[in-house]
């Protein structure tokens, strides 16, 4: 990881842009900012990761995590570079902040989560709404991560605004031993709203109230963990199996070994307008796939995954049959292309595009 970054910021170099993380390095909040800035020194960018940390070496790296260190950090470090792109994942708060004190900087904005739609709500949600709006018009160039919010923004007038969807993981990992006694479904995602675990957990509950003996496993956490996790105990589902985080190679293995991956996910805005990474997980695993037909999963996985409704009871019937079959030969899904390699050109095409406007 260490290799992606430059030591010094060579204001010799035309073409420069500075991504301002929140993630950890390695983190999936981490994930464009160090796979672009990698492929981006390679096509002769000056390109370099700031962390937002509690610790480190501030300046070249890393920013405060506190408000007030954090404004004060990127200040310094913008009036040394103010002819960069500074690139930031969403329209959050530090995002806002950072437009603020620096008010002339030349900002690429990342759509990767429409949070203002679903995610926030009462007063955060209002507040999201102002922010969300007010990065939209500050930015000089927006990228998305879904060609339907690149069109919805297109549609009502926005110039510069650039589809950039997530790609393949880029490390390769060579799967482990089965970890599983017995055939097993997996899901794999985040247990928090607004995502749409609760149609699987329904579906489960009926599998259960049928006497079914499906084995299904769910991988990660997040802030609905504790609650699905009294669900299954409430409703006796002996066979379903809440494992939280896992490293990522078992996580892969998992993936690799499983009898059937699962992906509910209902057609609504909000998964519209985002490309879930876990799609392209799930098809580098190369295991058959049940989902919907939604959005960014179609335009990755085409006619290879079953797709169905909605519907708990439709979701049951079809996991039920789906694992009594034998299990099936690796599917090709056909996704080998689709590299932060290519990503990068198409960025590299658009901010190019960017600096002969200026």
């Amino acid at each position: 990881m260490d290799g992606f970054y430059l030591d010094t910021f060579d204001t010799r170099m035309q073409k420069r842009i500075v991504f301002v993380s929140y993630g950890k390095p390695g983190s999936v909040l981490s994930l464009r900012a160090t796979c672009l800035s990698r492929e981006l020194l390679l096509l002769g960018w000056d390109s370099t990761v700031l962390y937002a940390a509690n610790e480190g070496p501030v300046g070249r790296q890393c920013l405060r995590m506190n408000i007030a260190g954090y404004a004060t950090d990127l200040r310094k470090f913008y009036n040394q570079h103010p002819n960069s792109f500074y690139h930031f994942l969403n329209p959050t708060a530090r995002a806002l902040i950072s437009s603020l004190v620096c008010p002339r900087m030349k900002i690429i904005g990342d759509w990767e989560d429409w949070h203002c739609i679903e995610r926030d709500t009462g007063f955060a949600r209002i507040l999201s709404k102002i922010i969300d709006r007010y990065m939209m018009l500050r930015s000089r160039g927006i990228i998305t991560v879904s060609r339907w919010f690149k069109n919805y923004w297109s549609d009502r007038g926005r110039q510069n605004v650039c589809y950039i969807p997530y790609a393949i993981d880029p490390i390769a990992h060579q799967p482990g031993p089965n970890p599983f006694q017995a055939p097993t479904a997996v899901f794999m995602g985040n247990l928090s709203p607004p995502w749409d675990h609760d149609i699987l957990f329904s579906a489960l509950k009926l599998l259960q109230e049928q006497s079914s003996r499906v084995r299904v496993r769910v991988i990660g956490r997040g802030v609905q963990w504790p609650q699905w996790n009294e669900f299954v105990k409430a409703n006796n589902l002996r066979n379903v199996e809440l494992v939280g985080y896992l490293s990522d190679a078992e996580m892969q293995d998992n993936l690799r070994w499983a009898h059937l991956l699962l992906f509910p996910i209902r057609d609504k805005v909000a998964n519209l307008a985002r490309c879930p990474f876990k799609i392209l997980q799930y098809a580098q695993a190369k295991r058959p796939i049940l989902t919907s037909n939604v959005g960014e999963v179609g335009t990755f996985l085409k006619d290879r995954a079953v797709y169905l409704s909605s519907d708990p009871s439709e979701w049951a019937g079809r996991i039920n049959s789906m694992m009594q079959e034998p299990r099936n030969d690796d599917i090709e899904y056909g996704i080998e292309k689709e590299t932060w390699e290519q990503r990068a050109q198409v960025f590299d095409r658009f901010l190019l595009g960017l600096e002969r406007q200026d």
